[in-house]
């Protein structure tokens, strides 16, 4: 758990701006410029004798004071948190020729020091990002191409740092002690630095694993309280996804369970939720068949809107809504059957109105919590229909059975008294 709360730590770093990055990268690279030759002459005193002191000191204040200038200039931006990527730029383009002149005194192509550049561009590549790493690289290219030529054509000594200048002075302990300790420090901080990109990688990788494991069985627990075409909807919306209530022309199915409040009062609590449970799930899928929006469901009653929120036409609302009506009935019988053979007698039946009419449709409740619904007579029309359809049959209005009247066969059946209506209104029955 602490290891993954420092690499949980490294990440929020990297994520930092590249002003605040190259702040603390240069902070951290003056030190060590101003603190490594001190260290090193401690641990290798001989050195003192073996290279140019004066020469190597000169090099590492002039480097130090150039870190020391990069911090300044970078400091504002980096307090701001702001961007500022030209303080990367400035930062490669200042170090990359001062690495190929710290190598350069101990001789450019004569010292193992050279296994720094790739180090350098790979520590660039992961601390910032690939594009100062390519810039960083063709910075150091373009200064060792010079000083190289430089010192074929003698305009520059080679090795100047080195008094002892025989090739045998390299198998000595002193230098053995300088190179691997300069070559092994840099190897091992490249080192530490990618294991620790490795593990951020990991992490986040587990972390957006996780986060996609939770967000899919969200989605399956919305999916149980908001309709799939209505979730589709939401999802495509902007920000505000709030569906302001309009009028248009829907085709609205109501259904419930002929008896069943009256056949809850003698069932087992498990036995009725049992039976709802599997009743509700198979009217939902066949809902979901027909790009139904199941708008409500209250104990075994279900309203069910076609043309909202996706719509096309009035007669393919219509038609959908009829072919889903005739499915759930035809469920509905196998229900039955398995329902018998589990020892419930009772023949639960259902009854499904259907109305097409114009409505007011969108979201309504309060802030917190709102219901996706149509509202207005027509919407009400539809439950005083089903109201009025016998057991395991179904009955539309007018307009719907005109609108089907191509493809299914209807009959006139009763009419249907409704509130606020100064007449009865036709209902047919579907053959």
């Amino acid at each position: 758990m602490n290891s993954e709360l420092h690499v949980q730590r490294f990440i929020d770093f990297i994520n930092w701006p590249t002003s605040r990055k190259v702040a603390v990268y240069g902070a951290a690279c003056g030190l060590l410029t101003i603190g490594t030759p001190w260290i090193w002459l401690a641990l290798v005193p001989e050195t003192r004798t073996r290279i140019d002191t004066g020469l190597l000191f000169d090099l590492v204040e002039a480097w130090a004071l150039s870190f020391v200038l990069i911090v300044l200039v970078t400091l504002p931006s980096a307090l701001k948190g702001t961007e500022a990527r030209w303080t990367g730029y400035l930062m490669v383009m200042m170090v990359a020729p001062f690495l190929v002149a710290l190598i350069y005194l101990f001789g450019t192509m004569s010292s193992p020091l050279v296994a720094f550049y790739p180090c350098v561009v790979i520590m660039w590549a992961l601390y910032f990002d690939e594009g100062l790493a390519w810039l960083g690289l063709g910075c150091i290219m373009v200064s060792l191409g010079v000083a190289g030529i430089a010192e074929i054509n003698g305009i520059l000594p080679l090795a100047p740092l080195l008094v002892e200048r025989t090739v045998d002075a390299q198998g000595q302990s002193v230098w053995f002690a300088t190179m691997m300790m300069i070559t092994l420090v840099m190897f091992l901080f490249c080192f530490v630095l990618c294991v620790f990109v490795l593990a951020a990688r990991r992490l986040q990788a587990a972390q957006l694993d996780h986060t996609h494991r939770v967000h899919e069985h969200i989605n399956k627990l919305i999916r149980r309280y908001i309709p799939t075409t209505l979730l589709e909807q939401l999802s495509s919306r902007s920000p505000r996804p709030e569906a302001l209530p309009e009028r248009r022309k829907l085709t609205v199915v109501s259904s419930d369970i002929q008896g069943f409040t009256h056949a809850s009062d003698e069932l087992d609590p498990e036995d009725l939720s049992s039976i709802l449970d599997e009743y509700l799930s198979e009217m939902m899928c066949i809902a979901d068949r027909y790009a139904g929006t199941v708008s409500h469901v209250a104990g075994d009653g279900m309203i069910i809107l076609f043309g909202a929120p996706k719509a096309t036409d009035a007669r393919d609302h219509a038609m959908r809504a009829v072919q889903m009506a005739r499915d759930m009935q035809a469920r509905m019988a196998v229900l039955q059957e398995g329902w018998l053979a589990r020892g419930f007698e009772r023949p639960f039946q259902i009854r499904i109105g259907i109305n097409t009419g114009v409505v007011y449709v969108g979201d309504f409740g309060s802030e917190g919590r709102r219901l996706y619904s149509a509202v207005g007579v027509q919407a009400n029309l539809a439950v005083r229909i089903q109201s009025f359809c016998e057991p395991g049959r179904i009955l539309v209005c007018e307009e719907t059975a005109a609108l089907v009247a191509d493809s299914v066969r209807t009959r006139p059946k009763v009419e249907v008294p409704v509130k606020h209506l100064s007449h009865a209104v036709p209902a047919f029955e579907v053959g």
